[in-house]
């Protein structure tokens, strides 16, 4: 039949609630164990991709540097193993205080951070009842925010919050 040499493929993956991998014509393979070796022959494609679950990204194919398309056509000529690695989706992450710093009698400089080139709708109360908007912020391209606002006069507390708009 002129067949070439078995070869194996292991699979891994970061973590297995992060992603699933599509192997040739197997939908998702089985990584519970937290890999999946598979027998090829010799200079054959095998199609790869990378599935990232819902709130991850695929970030790149360790054992392969460089490579960042979550999709590969290998062609082996010897036994290989790869995994692939998955981040939680920074679009996702909730925004949080860094800090809160009152510069003078009522006026108090937020320091923030969430997802890079986000705005967020910045929200203040004295009661948990009733959020006033106070302005919108916008996260920079490493998701840092900072904005002075002024507090009601005669207020002895008030809250704030962020949400993404």
């Amino acid at each position: 039949l002129g067949l070439r040499d078995e070869l194996r493929l292991r699979i891994g993956i970061s973590a297995p609630h992060h992603g699933a991998v599509r192997v040739n014509t197997l939908e998702s393979i089985d990584l519970a164990g937290g890999s999946w070796d598979g027998i090829y022959f010799r200079g054959l494609p095998i199609e790869i991709t990378a599935r990232p679950a819902p709130g991850y990204v695929f970030r790149e194919w360790e054992g392969l540097p460089g490579t960042t398309r979550p999709d590969l056509r290998l062609y082996l000529n010897g036994d290989f193993a790869l995994t692939a690695a998955f981040d939680p989706d920074p679009s996702l992450a909730p925004p949080a205080f860094v800090a809160l710093e009152l510069l003078d009698a009522g006026r108090l400089l937020i320091t923030a951070e969430g997802a890079p080139d986000r705005a967020y709708l910045l929200e203040s109360t004295a009661d948990f009842q009733v959020w006033s908007p106070v302005t919108t912020l916008v996260a920079d391209g490493n998701g840092s925010m900072r904005c002075a606002v002024d507090l009601p006069a005669g207020e002895l507390r008030r809250f704030f919050r962020l949400t993404a708009e």
